[in-house]
C-alpha cells in the first residue's frame, strides 16, 4: 500500500476532546474522542495522560492505514503559542509523531475559524465554560470571558446547571417560585426527592465535576420546552450574558469586524430555546446571528490544511 499523508485537528474542550484525522490523498476522515485537555482546571498530569491516550489511538490508525502525520493543529483551553513552543501538548505530539509540523492555539481560535470559515466576525462560545472571540478585518483576534467557574463562565453549561440547582433549592425552601426542575433534577440525580440532605450527599458527597453539572442543561431544556417559567428565565438570562460577551467585542472592534456572529459549544445543543433569545438580544445590538459552518474540530483540521499548503508553497519557491 502506498504511504499516505494525514492532517490532524484536535479540539481540547473542558468536557471532552474531539480529534479528526484526514487523509490528504483520499479525503477519508476518522473522528475520535477523548477526555478533556484543560490543564488549568484538571491539572497538567491529567490533561497530558488524556492526550497521550488519544495520541496512541491516532497512531494505531496511522499504522493501520500505512500513513504518516504531516501537519497537526491542537487547541486547548489555555494559551499555547507558536509551533516552536515547548508547551507540553505540542511536545507530546512532536514526540509521538516525529517529522510532523505541530501548531498550537487556543480552543476559541479553532472554534472561530470553523464557525465562520476563516472570515471576520464574532463567535459566542458556551460549553462547560463561556467566552467570546472575534476576528477583525485587520486580522487581529480579541476575546472576552473565559474566566473560569469561580468568577466567570456566565451563560455557560456549568452556569445553567448551577442556576438550575439554585432555583430548585429556593423552590424547595419556599424562597422562590415552584418549578418542575425539582422533579427533573431529582430524577437526574437518582434521588427520591429534591431535598437538602439528599442533594448535598449526591452533589458534594460524590464530588460532581463541572462537566456533570453542565450536563444539567438537559433537564433545564426539558422544563423550558414544557413552558416552565423558571427554566425559561434561566435560559433567557444565559442569553443575556452571552449576548453581552458578543456586543462587548463588537464595540471594541467597531469598524473592524462585520456585525455577524455565530456560536459553538455543548450548551447550544439546547437549540432554539437558547439560540432564539440570543438571536433577539444580538439583533438589538444590530448583530446578525448565523449558524456555524464547521465544528471546532473541523476548524482545527482546516488550519492544519492551511499550514500544510503554505509549507508546500514555501518549499516550491
Amino acid at each position: 500500500m502506498t504511504n499516505r499523508t494525514y492532517l490532524l485537528g484536535i479540539d481540547g474542550g473542558g468536557s471532552k476532546t474531539d480529534a479528526m484525522l484526514e487523509c490528504r490523498e483520499t479525503g477519508e476522515r476518522h473522528r475520535l474522542t477523548g477526555g478533556p485537555l484543560n490543564a488549568i482546571t484538571d491539572g497538567k498530569a491529567v490533561a497530558l495522560r488524556q492526550l497521550l491516550e488519544l495520541s496512541d489511538r491516532i497512531g494505531q490508525l496511522l499504522l493501520e492505514y500505512n500513513g504518516r502525520l504531516s501537519s497537526a493543529v491542537i487547541a486547548t483551553a489555555c494559551h499555547i503559542g507558536s509551533a516552536d513552543s515547548s508547551h507540553w501538548s505540542i511536545q507530546a505530539l512532536v514526540d509521538r509523531f516525529p517529522g510532523a509540523r505541530v501548531i498550537g492555539c487556543e480552543d476559541t481560535e479553532v472554534a472561530l475559524y470553523g464557525a465562520l470559515a476563516g472570515e471576520p466576525g464574532i463567535l459566542v462560545i458556551a460549553g462547560t465554560g463561556s467566552a467570546a472571540v472575534a476576528l477583525g478585518t485587520d486580522g487581529h483576534i480579541v476575546s472576552c470571558g473565559g474566566w473560569g467557574p469561580w468568577f466567570g463562565d456566565e451563560g455557560s453549561g456549568y452556569w445553567i446547571g448551577c442556576e438550575a440547582l439554585r432555583s430548585a433549592a429556593r423552590a424547595a425552601d419556599g424562597r422562590g417560585p415552584e418549578t418542575m426542575l425539582r422533579q427533573l433534577l431529582a430524577e437526574r440525580l437518582g434521588i427520591r426527592r429534591f431535598a437538602m440532605r439528599e442533594v448535598a450527599e449526591e452533589i458534594y458527597g460524590a464530588g460532581w465535576s463541572r462537566k456533570e453539572i453542565a450536563s444539567l442543561t438537559r433537564p433545564v431544556a426539558e422544563a423550558a420546552a414544557r413552558s416552565d417559567m423558571v427554566a425559561l428565565s434561566i435560559l433567557q438570562r444565559a442569553a443575556d450574558w452571552l449576548a453581552e460577551h458578543a456586543s462587548t467585542l463588537h464595540d471594541r472592534l467597531t469598524g473592524r469586524t462585520p456585525a455577524v456572529a455565530s456560536y459553538a459549544g455543548g450548551a447550544f445543543a439546547i437549540g432554539e430555546l437558547l439560540i432564539g433569545p440570543l438571536r433577539e438580544r444580538l439583533a438589538a445590538s444590530r448583530i446578525r446571528l448565523v449558524p456555524p459552518l464547521l465544528s471546532p474540530v473541523e476548524g482545527a483540521l482546516e488550519l492544519a490544511r492551511k499550514e500544510a499548503n503554505e509549507k508546500e508553497e514555501r518549499s516550491a519557491t
